[in-house]
């Protein structure tokens, strides 16, 4: 039996376009901006994806090296397809609608539960995904409690024959779903909320019982079993316990069976303890296996059995928030480790297709805005970053027009990342063990990273250090936290030679090392005000830049002794969100004003600026990390991703 639990996930992050590609250069600019005291203004093209952040909502697979991906990208819904185990993927089709679940059979014909504004839809498809047909459509307002991701799911199995459950719903097909019909025969006051069937004629249906109003509490959990294809349905099983109301949808009871006799109940409590019931006869008996797993007001989903033995329980931190991640059992639910808690993860899909291969989709809690399609191939054990999803989400340092470092994945938040290829993609270097607040590399060779360790509540900070590439990483020094640095507040100069910028109001103190970051020297300060954001850049010269939000451009020349500001910025353009610098006088400053993001350049640090205003379908937040190689060069990272300028700004193309 091919096994998949599928969810889904109200999020949204665009097709990395050419995924897996390099950059394209842009095209030479076909005007040049002059620098004048007036910045002259020139309007900026920008190729590749749409700036937003896309969003995974639901995974299928259907063996370790087919799959399918719905996503979201700003207000445009996707299918995504990939034949070759997440190492490409093909956009096959959009439209407007959010898709809460996929099930394919084979690799042209599948289904899905689809959100289509206030209707709820089940879609098909002959053609792998390409195109799609309504099957049946009804009203959200229909349902018994407003579907929560862990119970929105769609089970074919086979061409003719599948379920769909979703907000209190089943309905049943055996046709294909040419015709899709209630289930009727449940008894009265229970709403199932998990299935699990073994052909079409068996299978079972765990939900509550609860008195009216539906959905108030005491609720009471329950396993009903069919052997004619739903037709009359058995009660296996009664749990004495009160559960949740299935209004909370923290952990609404979800059942897998791997095999006809060995199978799994989940759901919490009314007093947040998540139990595991476990039977070994087909739902004849059950017995408590787990009385206190994956409790509190976290978002439990449904357990996936991958075998006998191995079996998953993806966690939502939710909005409380706790812990979220997978917890892994391969001892059939006696033990369970705890996978993704430390780097934030809340897990909001799953699909298996072995014992050993599976897939994710998630966020890390506290960053809705970039979600991740994690792999793995030992059951559970470990997990790695599709490059689907893997860029940086922290801060950027490029050291050439192909060699660049960056900070922080979606999945990870101590990762180390390289790309070789100019950002067009990135592999994890290296992970350390907490968050990366800032990353600076000298050379190929020589890097520090500003790493907040696990749990944050000891505050403090490490500098870290790497002679090899960031292959490997070891303490040079720690310091107290004051507050975190801006993503590009460290620099180092060689391999001696650095400055950070780190502090909180009122005062930022500006700190340096001449020996590898091993000791640091308080050299000078510079207020800031409240609410003011801050970012710090050094030129090739060593002097310091700081950009206000005022906006305001102020330069020391002696290390954060003095500050001079240097020549007024133009005004009306917006506030400062982000500062690059390149050599001794290439400058390059990013304002936004509403919708609208403006760039001003300086070849002759700040005297004289050329304005260009980017596209408005380019959204940008702040802080930038932006990473200047030249005055023309330029890379900037913000929450819609990563994109690259050969020209001063003037054509773009975004990479991830």
């Amino acid at each position: 039996m091919r096994l998949r639990a599928l969810a889904a996930l109200t999020l949204m992050l665009p097709l990395v376009a050419g995924c897996g590609k390099p950059a394209q250069e842009a095209p030479a600019a076909t005007t040049s901006a002059t620098a004048t005291a007036s910045p002259s203004v020139a309007a900026a093209t920008l190729s590749g994806r749409p700036a937003s952040a896309l969003h995974l909502d639901a995974v299928d697979f259907l063996s370790p090296q087919i799959g399918w991906l719905a996503a979201h990208r700003g207000s445009t819904a996707d299918i995504l397809r990939t034949l070759t185990g997440g190492a490409s993927w093909e956009r096959l089709a959009a439209g407007s609608n959010d898709f809460l679940s996929l099930d394919f059979i084979d690799p042209d014909t599948g289904w899905a539960l689809v959100r289509a504004g206030s209707d709820v839809q089940i879609e098909h498809t002959a053609d792998g995904g390409a195109t799609w047909a309504v099957q049946w459509i009804g009203a959200a307002a229909d349902m018994r409690y407003l579907m929560e991701v862990e119970d929105a799911r769609i089970e074919m199995l086979d061409p003719q024959n599948g379920h769909a459950l979703f907000g209190g719903q089943l309905l049943a097909t055996a046709n294909g779903g040419a015709a899709w019909q209630p289930v009727t025969t449940l008894p009265a006051g229970f709403t199932p909320t998990g299935m699990a069937w073994r052909d079409a004629q068996h299978g079972w249906v765990a939900g509550m019982s609860c008195p009216a109003p539906a959905g108030g509490s005491p609720c009471h959990v329950g396993v009903l079993q069919t052997s004619d294809g739903g037709a009359s349905w058995a009660s296996d099983f009664t749990a004495s316990e009160a559960a949740m109301p299935l209004a909370a949808g923290a952990g609404l009871p979800g059942l897998s069976f791997p095999t006809a006799t060995q199978g799994w109940l989940y759901f919490k409590t009314a007093s947040l303890e998540g139990r595991l019931y476990a039977t070994a006869d087909g739902g004849a008996t059950w017995t408590l296996e787990q009385p206190f797993l994956a409790g509190g007001r976290g978002v439990a989903g449904l357990p996936v059995f991958l075998s006998p033995t191995t079996g998953w329980l993806p966690r939502d931190a939710g909005a409380a928030p706790q812990p979220g991640g997978i917890q892994v059992t391969h001892d059939s639910g006696r033990t369970w480790t705890w996978v993704g808690a430390e780097q934030g993860w809340s897990i909001t899909a799953l699909s298996a297709v072995s014992a050993k291969d599976g897939w994710a989709i998630g966020r890390r809690a506290g960053s809705p805005s970039a979600t991740f399609l994690m792999q793995t191939s030992n059951g559970g054990a470990t997990w790695s970053e599709s490059a689907l999803t893997l860029r940086p989400t922290g801060a950027i340092d490029f050291l050439s027009a192909s060699v660049g470092y960056g900070a922080r994945s979606a999945s990870d938040p101590g990762a180390v990342l390289r790309s070789t290829d100019g950002g067009a993609t990135w592999s994890v270097r290296a992970l350390l063990p907490g968050t990366v607040e800032a990353i600076s590399f000298a050379d190929a060779q020589h890097g520090w990273a500003v790493d907040q360790p696990w749990p944050p509540s000891q505050q403090l900070l490490d500098v870290m250090a790497t002679s090899d590439g960031g292959a490997t990483w070891r303490e040079v020094a720690q310091m107290a936290q004051s507050s975190l640095p801006v993503p590009d507040a460290l620099r180092f100069f060689d391999a001696q030679h650095g400055t950070l910028m780190i502090g909180a109001h009122p005062d930022w103190l500006v700190l340096t090392s001449a020996d590898g970051g091993r000791t640091w020297t308080p050299v000078g300060h510079r207020a800031v005000t409240p609410g003011t954001t801050a970012v710090v850049t050094m030129p090739a010269s060593g002097d310091l830049l700081l950009l206000e939000s005022t906006p305001a451009l102020l330069r020391s020349e002696d290390g954060g002794v003095s500050w001079a500001s240097l020549p007024e910025l133009p005004a009306g353009l917006g506030r400062g969100i982000g500062l690059g610098a390149a050599g001794t006088k290439d400058v390059w400053v990013f304002l936004q004003s509403g919708a609208r993001t403006v760039l001003l350049r300086s070849a002759n640090s700040g005297v004289s600026w050329s304005r260009t205003t980017l596209p408005g379908a380019m959204p940008l937040g702040a802080p930038l990390s932006v990473s200047a190689i030249s005055g023309s060069a330029a890379w900037v990272l913000s929450g819609s991703g990563l994109f690259a300028t050969r020209d001063g700004g003037q054509t773009g193309t975004w990479l991830r």
